[in-house]
C-alpha cells in the first residue's frame, strides 16, 4: 500500500482532513503534526510524525512516501528534503481574494508539483498567477472541505434571522502579518470605532437580526471584542475552536465579510453576501495587489459605511435577495462544480498519481 503524508494548520483540519477521510482506507496514512505526543495513539492506524522526527526516528518512514498533501503554504522544499523524489500536492484553502506581495508571485518558488483550485477560470488564473509553473499544474477539482456545505445545508425555519460576520484580519498577534495602515479601535476598517459597532448593533436590533462575529484565527484579540461580548445584545462573538466552522456556517441566512476568500465558498450555498470595501486600496497596498478586479468579482452588497450597512441588514431581515442574479452570473467564473463531490474527485486523482 502506498504511503501518503498529510499536513495542515492547525493540525488535522481543513481540506487536508477531508481528503484524508476519503483516502484513509486506500493508502497508508502519515500525519505530520506540530505536537506528536498529543496525537500518538489517538489516530490508529495512522503514523504520527513531527518536523523533528522526520529527520530522526521517523526518517525511514518519510523516505518511503509517495505523496505529501498539505493545505497551508509551506515551501515544498521543507518536505522534499526528507524525500527528494515524492510528489507534493498543495490543496490550499482560499483560491480567490487577498493579494500577495509582489516578490512572492509567479516565480515558481513554492515548488509544488500540483495545486488545487475551485475549478472556475478566475480561481485557476488567480492560483496560477501566484504560484506560477503553468496551468497544467492546476487541478480544477474543487475543495474537499466545501463538501460539508452540502451535507449540512439547512436553515432552521421560523428561527431568528442570523448574519455570519467573518472579516479577514488586519491587526494580528503575528506581527509579521500586521497591516500597518490600520490604527482603529476595533482593528477593522469599518466599523473602526466602538460607536460604529454600537450603531450596527442598534440597527440589527431594529430589524430583529442577530450578527455573529467570528474573528480570523490570526486576528489580534483587542479589548473592544470583549466589550462586544459584555455590552451588546445583537452582535455576538463566535468562539474559536479546533472544529470546522463550516458545519455551523450553513445555519446562517447571510455572510458579511470583506476580502476573505470565504465568500467564494459561501457562493456554493447561494445566499446573500455583504462586502466591506472601504479600505480596498489601502489593503491592497499593504497586503499586496489583487490578481483581478476584486469589486468586479464580489457579487453582493458593497459596504462603505453605516448607510450601506443598514441597508444590507434591512434586506436580509426582509428576506429579499437583490444580488442573486449577480451571484448566478459569476458562479462558474469561480467554481467548476456545485455538487459536494470534490473530496471524491481529488481522492481519485491522488490514487491515479501515486
Amino acid at each position: 500500500m502506498k504511503k501518503v503524508m498529510f499536513y495542515s494548520v492547525p493540525d488535522m483540519t481543513d481540506n487536508t482532513w477531508y481528503l484524508y477521510e476519503k483516502l484513509r482506507d486506500k493508502v497508508e496514512c502519515v500525519w505530520l503534526v506540530h505536537d506528536k505526543k498529543a496525537f500518538e495513539g489517538r489516530m490508529p492506524p495512522c503514523s504520527i510524525v513531527d518536523p523533528g522526527s522526520c529527520a530522526g526516528e521517523d526518517a525511514g518512514l518519510v523516505s518511503q512516501l509517495s505523496m505529501t498533501v498539505l493545505s497551508h503554504t509551506v515551501y515544498a522544499e521543507a518536505f522534499r528534503r526528507y524525500n527528494p523524489g515524492h510528489r507534493i500536492l498543495y490543496l490550499g484553502h482560499g483560491a480567490v481574494g487577498k493579494g500577495v506581495k509582489a516578490d512572492a508571485v509567479g516565480k515558481d518558488m513554492w515548488g509544488f508539483d500540483n495545486i488545487l483550485t475551485l475549478g472556475g477560470e478566475l480561481s485557476t488564473r488567480h492560483v496560477n498567477t501566484i504560484f506560477g509553473g503553468g496551468r497544467e499544474r492546476c487541478l480544477e477539482l474543487g475543495y474537499p472541505r466545501n463538501d460539508i456545505l452540502f451535507r449540512h445545508a439547512g436553515i432552521r425555519q421560523g428561527g431568528t434571522v442570523k448574519i455570519l460576520w467573518m472579516p479577514t484580519f488586519r491587526q494580528s498577534w503575528k506581527k509579521s502579518l500586521n497591516q500597518k495602515y490600520i490604527r482603529t479601535e476595533t482593528g477593522l476598517s469599518f466599523p473602526g470605532t466602538w460607536e460604529d459597532m454600537k450603531r450596527i448593533d442598534d440597527r440589527a436590533g431594529e430589524c430583529g437580526v442577530e450578527i455573529h462575529l467570528k474573528l480570523h484565527r490570526l486576528q489580534l484579540d483587542l479589548p473592544v471584542f470583549r466589550r462586544v461580548e459584555q455590552e451588546l445584545s445583537n452582535i455576538r462573538m463566535v468562539k474559536q475552536d479546533r472544529g470546522d466552522f463550516y458545519r455551523k456556517a450553513v445555519e446562517y441566512h447571510a455572510l458579511l465579510t470583506d476580502y476573505s476568500s470565504v465568500y467564494a465558498d459561501w457562493m456554493l450555498i447561494d445566499r446573500p453576501v455583504g462586502f466591506v470595501l472601504n479600505d480596498l486600496d489601502e489593503y491592497a497596498q499593504s497586503r499586496g495587489p489583487f490578481t483581478y478586479d476584486f469589486k468586479q468579482y464580489a457579487p453582493g452588497h458593497h459596504i462603505y459605511g453605516m448607510n450601506d450597512m443598514g441597508k444590507f441588514i434591512g434586506e436580509i431581515a426582509a428576506g429579499t435577495d437583490s444580488m442573486k442574479p449577480e451571484r448566478d452570473r459569476l458562479f462558474f467564473d469561480i467554481h467548476g462544480f456545485r455538487d459536494g463531490n470534490s473530496s471524491e474527485r481529488v481522492a481519485q486523482w491522488v490514487m491515479e498519481h501515486i
